[in-house]
């Protein structure tokens, strides 16, 4: 009769409803999996740059140069190259090829100044905010946000060569190897790496000046993690798992196998510095926040920012 309290549940009807309890997660999961890669593919399509003004002022730059210099042309790197740029947040790189006999009697330093007083006297100040001159580039900013940076180089013994950070002549340097590295894990990971890169950037972009890793310093610790990663071929599993692991990559000097530097992190100091272990820490909170973000509102306050 009855019985009391009905706590009792038959096996199979326990079976049942734990089944039915697990389809429903799963369920949720895909949801939720679905709903963040869409949501992240919306952002990455922000990033985008507008070509046609980035050929405008590359074709300005090439054509005041080219009055002053004798040069081959431009060959466009750093993160426009890479396909890794973030409008606001990457600047263009530009190697100035130089012809051999132009450079005869000049120092890198010289043709350094040269092009910086070049720019500086024929460009335009009605759409240039600033030209500076630093070791290595001038890097001319227009106004709108575009920042181009020019480094000569010229072609020697069948490299290219850029002037030497420590010294007065030219430095061999190989562009082409990182570009080919993350070509190579890029297409392993189902050209899920690139866009990931630049989810990471735009994350790393609120991190204090301190100890906020540089574009290429990014692009480093992420082609290094990404031999590692065995997941789901989405950005939703990758960025997590790129933000833990360059929170431990980032405690040491990652080495430039391009040949320009000796690291691609010197600005973060010594292994375990201060501002490595800060680093670290910011990388470490954002990931595990997103490691526990368990609705689409969730991902938005940590992956978006809004």
């Amino acid at each position: 009769m009855g019985g009391g309290g009905g706590g009792y549940m038959p096996p199979a009807t326990a079976d049942l409803a734990r089944k039915i309890r697990e389809q429903r997660s799963e369920e949720r999961a895909r949801q939720l999996d679905g709903d963040v890669n869409k949501l992240l593919r919306s952002v990455l399509g922000t990033y985008e740059r507008d070509a046609e003004t980035t050929k405008e002022h590359l074709e300005e730059l090439e054509s005041v140069l080219a009055e002053v210099a004798d040069i081959e042309g431009f060959l466009l790197g750093g993160s426009v190259a890479k396909h890794t740029f973030v409008d606001g947040l990457s600047d263009i790189d530009a190697l100035v090829i130089l012809k051999s006999q132009y450079c005869r009697g000049k120092s890198p330093r010289q043709i350094l100044k040269h092009f910086f007083t070049s720019l500086r006297e024929r460009l335009s100040s009605a759409h240039v905010e600033s030209i500076h001159e630093g070791d290595l580039a001038v890097t001319v900013r227009f106004r709108g946000g575009y920042e181009v940076q020019l480094l000569p180089a010229l072609r020697r013994r069948g490299k290219l060569a850029i002037r030497n950070p420590g010294g007065y002549g030219w430095l061999a340097i190989e562009p082409g190897k990182f570009h080919q590295a993350l070509t190579r894990q890029n297409k392993r990971l189902g050209g899920v790496l690139v866009p990931t890169i630049k989810l990471v950037k735009s994350i790393c972009s609120d991190f204090p000046a301190s100890c906020r890793p540089t574009g290429y310093h990014i692009e480093s610790m992420c082609l290094k993690a990404a031999g590692d990663f065995k997941g789901a071929l989405t950005p939703k599993a990758l960025l997590p798992y790129m933000l833990s692991r360059s929170s431990e990559l980032v405690r040491a000097p990652i080495r430039d196998i391009t040949g320009q530097s000796r690291s691609v992190d010197s600005g973060l100091g010594a292994a375990n510095s201060p501002a490595r272990q800060a680093a670290s820490r910011a990388l470490s909170a954002v990931a595990e926040r997103l490691e526990h973000a368990a609705t689409i509102d969730a991902w938005i306050d940590v992956a978006v920012g809004t």
